[in-house]
């Protein structure tokens, strides 16, 4: 299971019959390639964009074989935090020419909250770990999303339920 983040709800239909090309102007990648990016958890995600616009919104996606996005020789230099993946045409293919997906809900995020998960995912306060994300990481209310304690004691909340 990977996860999406969009600027628009509307974005994803499920499921997804055709891939679109990248609408970010700060993208690291070809213009010219329809693809779709993803990640393993929600916060990896938050973190592969620059710059943070709001509101985004969460977006599980069921496919098989994504690419890591530093495997096509392009500069993602954070891949090793971000395990960023991208759904290229092949990908697309290969999975039957669709993709499941499912709108999980939005994200509400406070000034500096992706600065304070970047700073716990280098000093690996948190892990990539997305069955337990939305206990440990997310405060989840309905379908909003926010970072539970101010982005502090990461650490300790993901010791909590365990390391594994």
């Amino acid at each position: 299971m990977w996860y999406h983040l969009s600027m628009n709800k509307t974005d994803l239909p499920n499921p997804v019959a055709l891939l679109r090309f990248p609408s970010f102007e700060y993208l690291d990648t070809k213009k010219d390639q329809p693809l779709l990016c993803v990640a393993p958890t929600v916060w990896q995600c938050l973190l592969a964009i620059r710059p943070i616009r709001v509101p985004l919104h969460i977006f599980r996606v069921d496919v098989q074989n994504p690419v890591p996005a530093s495997s096509d020789n392009q500069n993602v230099a954070d891949d090793y935090l971000t395990c960023e993946h991208r759904i290229t045409t092949e990908v697309f293919d290969l999975n039957g020419g669709s993709i499941s997906t499912e709108y999980v809900g939005r994200l509400e995020l406070r000034k500096d909250d992706d600065l304070n998960i970047l700073v716990a995912a280098r000093h690996k306060e948190i892990r990539p770990y997305a069955y337990q994300e939305s206990r440990v990481f997310w405060q989840v209310d309905d379908d909003v999303w926010s970072i539970r304690n101010n982005g502090s004691d990461f650490e300790k909340d993901w010791n909590k339920f365990g390391s594994t």
